[in-house]
């Protein structure tokens, strides 16, 4: 019967180890670069250790020399089984940090998912908010420019849309408002011409009847009832050249 020594049997144990490790590793690299982050598949399952007593159904030596024999090999067994053991605990230790590690990466992955998950709603949200704002901002606009425009709107005896012929008050028919009104007719004829209001003619119209706003505010001689009836009308213009069309 051949004996070794414990420590042989050490040395030869995690050689074995070793190389089996070794050889899982390169693998395992070989095929998925990604493979240190999950251990291989299917898991390592222990493999039980031989029994104490070597399945030997005699239970006393015949002579002292098979005593002496038997109890060597049953403490090279014996150490066998710790070594085995001891291995099998290391390559279960080895799944066990890799499952670690899997599951750490698994939980950052949920949490850099989740975290977008809620950037994106955040985002939606402010995208609804602003655009129930800009509706509601367009809206208003489009009533304010109703009102201000059926408040302001010139009569068809102030403005004729088929001629475009002005009706002045007094106060606006002055000769030192003359040069700017008869530009502002001009205009209105041709946007009345167009049909529908163009928008480089409607600034032009406006700039030149603020003009005549200003000038009217800084004439002191007008009665105040009558400057108010003049700037209202003056509004009312500009509000008829922006509104405009041939139905009109």
């Amino acid at each position: 019967m051949i004996a070794f020594s414990p420590n042989c049997v050490n040395r030869l144990t995690f050689l074995s180890l070793s190389v089996l490790l070794v050889s899982v590793s390169t693998a395992a690299a070989q095929s998925d670069p990604n493979a240190y982050l999950a251990p291989n598949r299917p898991f390592y399952q222990p493999t039980p250790t031989n029994p104490s007593d070597m399945l030997f159904t005699q239970d006393h030596s015949s002579t002292a020399f098979e005593g002496a024999s038997r109890g060597r090999a049953a403490e090279v067994h014996a150490w066998g089984n710790y070594y085995v053991n001891m291995a099998q605990a290391s390559i279960l230790r080895e799944q066990s940090r890799a499952l670690d590690r899997e599951n750490r990466v698994k939980q950052t992955q949920a949490l850099y998912f989740q975290k977008d998950l809620w950037s994106k709603a955040r985002e939606k949200d402010r995208s609804d908010r602003d655009a129930r704002a800009a509706e509601g901002q367009q809206k208003m606009a489009v009533q304010r420019s109703t009102v201000f425009r059926d408040a302001y709107q010139l009569s068809p005896t102030q403005f004729d849309t088929k001629t475009a012929a002005i009706t002045w008050p007094s106060v606006l028919k002055d000769a030192k408002y003359q040069g700017v009104r008869q530009r502002v007719e001009e205009l209105m004829r041709i946007q009345a011409g167009y049909g529908n209001a163009q928008p480089g003619i409607t600034r032009e119209i406006a700039r030149n009847v603020e003009n005549l706003r200003r000038a009217l505010r800084n004439d002191q001689n007008v009665p105040s009832s009558e400057y108010m009836s003049a700037s209202k009308f003056l509004v009312g213009l500009t509000v008829t050249a922006e509104s405009l069309s041939k139905a009109a």
